[in-house]
């Protein structure tokens, strides 16, 4: 026989049977249900839990198998891969095959179950939508539109009136309001500055194009006065010019000639 332990792990307290050992690196773990106390545990609660997920029976109808387990989000009852949360108050201990099977015929709640309400309340005094009572994973809430409102301690579904319903919803609406109103300017904001952004384009465009078709007056430079506009030379082309007039200046007067030196007068 192998010792069955009490351990704690990272997600809470656990029962295992057996040692971690190279022939067995992962004996079973169960988790202990919300709300046993893990000093507490006596060794016919440690062998149920450590028997889960255990076979209730057959269904009559399709002869697949029935279990009850307890999982990551507390006891149910499954067939095949359809599960049924184990309602707060009942032992996944006790469960019998025949409370298995009447939880099994129940809709099936969650994300993409369809929701039937409890009770139809009446018309909301200002939206005009309806305000349903639902009994919902976390307790019993209201409803109107899109918006929900959890009953809080001492309502009771059963004696819930209209007029408690919309002061329950009424901070929720309010809340939902201030959050569309929100989402409402900011749009009329980014709208109004994508239209000015758009007049200023046009008015862009029409400038260019009224640019284009009317010539540009532009004040004439000295250049264009002239009427001829002369590259500039380098400096040996000017250089070469002046020696070839200083040889032709030379040619031209007389030989002998003393030159002539210019002076300011004294």
């Amino acid at each position: 026989d192998e010792p069955i332990y009490v351990l704690s792990g990272r997600f809470g307290p656990y029962v295992q049977l057996g040692e971690v050992s190279d022939e067995n690196d992962k004996p079973k773990r169960v988790s202990l249900p919300q709300g046993m106390d893990p000093t507490k545990v006596s060794l016919p609660e440690a062998l149920n839990l450590l028997s889960l997920p255990k076979l209730l029976g057959q269904d009559p109808t399709s002869g697949e198998e029935i279990k009850v387990g307890l999982g990551r989000f507390g006891p149910f009852v499954v067939k095949v891969k359809d599960y049924r949360s184990i309602p707060k108050g009942e032992s996944l201990f006790e469960m019998t095959f025949e409370r298995a099977l009447e939880l099994l015929s129940q809709p099936k709640r969650g994300r993409g179950a369809a929701v039937t309400p409890i009770k139809d309340l009446g018309p909301h005094p200002e939206t005009k939508e309806a305000i349903q009572l639902f009994d919902g994973r976390y307790g019993p809430y209201v409803k109107v539109g899109k918006t929900n409102a959890s009953l809080l301690e001492g309502d009771s579904k059963d004696t819930l009136t209209l007029a408690r319903a919309v002061e329950l919803l009424a901070p929720k609406l309010a809340e939902a309001a201030k959050k569309s109103g929100g989402r409402k300017a900011k749009s009329a904001t980014a709208k109004k500055v994508k239209i000015k952004t758009s007049a200023e384009a046009d008015e862009s465009d029409s400038s260019t194009a009224k640019s284009k078709k009317a010539p540009s007056k532009k004040s004439p430079s000295k250049k264009a006065s002239s009427g001829k506009v002369t590259p500039l030379k380098g400096m040996a082309a000017v250089n070469a010019e002046k020696a070839k007039a200083k040889a032709k200046a030379a040619e031209s007067s007389p030989k002998g000639a003393a030159p002539v030196v210019l002076r300011r007068k004294p």
